[in-house]
């Protein structure tokens, strides 16, 4: 959602909320951190905590905010550190161990406050106190039933991976330093974790799409050769979104190599050591019509092999989102936003190739010109761009070739003229 609308629906989702009674002890807990943040020196202008219940917590502009303008300013003492954790005696016996974690920067953030807040008197304890008690919002918390909200999801494949993460590291800390698990559980220390994530900097609505060679292929090793300049197995999962990144172009660049045939693999290969297909990162250039067409085909039938493994279709989802009744902040409807946004990125994927597929299979140029002036008012402008661009081209060098090839056709090469 961009633009004005877009601000417009967030505030209103907060808006609409129904009103949450927060307990007096919260409410308190919320006067006291934020009380021992502005007698520390931090300045929050314009801003105030909130509680949506479920754990949902917010914090909200009490008024607009202009650009450039500076919101919170936090001194270093109110932050808890890496080096702060790494200075405690586990931490140290972690380091001298050399201990392979899958989140070691965070681990480390986590551990201190895992020891400190056993100490009443710590100075972080308001802080402390307004940590949410379960994060039972987070997926990797969720009951078996409340994962089945994600079917069809890799998220639920990554939530797998991300527990036996988790649970490994806390095995790997209780063998250097027993006395860990008198300090905290594993679910105590997953949940120090989850206090203590950051973005991986992903958009939300990434889908990623596994994308592999065959090795039934005939021509296997010739495009392993190729595909091994840049990466080392045959096969990625791409993230994706609705953008003109550089993963989509991997996504294409890859469908190409796999829909290559003899032809377009020489191409490739001979074109390999100039600027325009020296590897795989640099086919996303289309080698050639008939192969830019199997590509799209073959988009289509990915799209279509992800979209089967979810068990409602996206105009259901979004019937439930508007009228199911599902209640604001709930795992089931944050479930529900989630595998709607996913569908609707392969949606887009599909009808970016079915789109293209007609562009490329038209002959005409006035025919062409139609096709994109209606495809410039009623598609995603992304599409529009790669029909003007690479369709177009595509297209102008086929029918060149087709008019040479017609205007020598009954040329007698042995009468000159």
């Amino acid at each position: 959602m961009e633009g004005e609308a877009g601000i417009k629906n967030d505030r209103d989702k907060f808006e609409k909320a129904p009103t949450v009674e927060v307990s007096p002890d919260l409410s308190d807990k919320f006067t006291i951190f934020e009380r021992w943040l502005r007698e520390n020196g931090t300045k929050t202008r314009k801003l105030e905590l909130r509680d949506y219940g479920n754990e949902v917590r917010g914090c909200h502009a009490t008024s607009e905010i202009v650009e450039d303008e500076t919101i919170i300013e936090v001194p270093l003492k109110c932050l808890i550190t890496v080096e702060m954790g790494k200075d405690t005696d586990i931490g140290r016996a972690i380091i001298d161990a050399n201990l392979e974690l899958d989140a070691p920067k965070h681990i480390f953030l986590m551990l201190y406050m895992l020891i400190d807040r056993h100490n009443p008197h710590s100075f972080f304890k308001p802080y402390y106190d307004i940590l949410p008690p379960t994060l039972s919002n987070m997926p990797i918390f969720w009951s078996p039933e409340e994962l089945k909200y994600l079917q069809g999801s890799y998220m639920l494949k990554q939530i797998e991976e991300r527990n036996h993460a988790i649970a490994a590291d806390y095995q790997s800390i209780c063998n250097v330093v027993p006395s860990f698990n008198s300090i905290c559980s594993l679910d105590e220390f997953k949940w120090a974790l989850e206090n203590n994530i950051e973005t991986d900097g992903c958009c939300p609505n990434e889908v990623p799409v596994l994308v592999e060679l065959k090795n039934s292929d005939p021509l296997y090793d010739a495009k392993c050769t190729y595909y091994r300049r840049d990466f080392m197995v045959p096969y990625r999962r791409i993230r994706v979104c609705v953008s003109d990144n550089e993963n989509t172009k991997l996504l294409l660049a890859m469908l190409r190599l796999i829909e290559s045939d003899k032809e377009d693999l020489e191409i490739l290969l001979s074109c390999s050591g100039s600027s325009m297909y020296r590897s795989i990162r640099d086919a996303d250039i289309a080698i050639s019509l008939k192969n830019e067409l199997r590509m799209l085909q073959s988009l289509v039938r990915l799209i279509d092999e992800h979209l089967r493994q979810y068990p409602t279709t996206f105009e259901e989802d979004v019937h439930r989102l508007q009228h199911g009744n599902v209640p604001l902040f709930s795992n089931e409807r944050n479930a529900l936003i989630q595998v709607k946004g996913e569908k609707e990125v392969l949606l887009f994927f599909r009808d970016f190739a079915n789109t293209g597929a007609i562009g490329l299979k038209l002959r005409d140029l006035s025919e062409f010109d139609e096709f994109l002036n209606q495809v410039r008012v009623s598609k995603h402008t992304l599409i529009f761009q790669y029909c003007r661009g690479t369709v177009g081209r595509l297209l102008h060098e086929e029918i060149r070739r087709g008019d040479y090839r017609a205007s020598h056709r009954n040329i007698d090469l042995s009468k000159p003229t």
